[in-house]
């Protein structure tokens, strides 16, 4: 997942992430699997109800 949003924030290309991480080809293998079984859209939809519902906590 660190990897994922590696690749996101900063752009860079399958091949260049840094060591530290698992090899490109892993990394995609996830990315592809959890694109198509829906697990990304539904961390970013937990991610986002978690944010509105502290926005409307603090706003209360």
């Amino acid at each position: 997942m660190d990897a994922i949003r590696y690749l996101d924030r900063t752009g860079c290309q399958w091949d260049t992430l840094p060591a530290d991480f698992p090899h490109p080809k892993l990394v995609y293998h996830y990315f592809e699997t959890w694109t198509a079984d829906g697990t990304l859209t539904r961390i970013r939809n937990h991610l986002l109800e978690q944010v509105r519902q502290q926005v409307e906590h603090r706003h209360a």
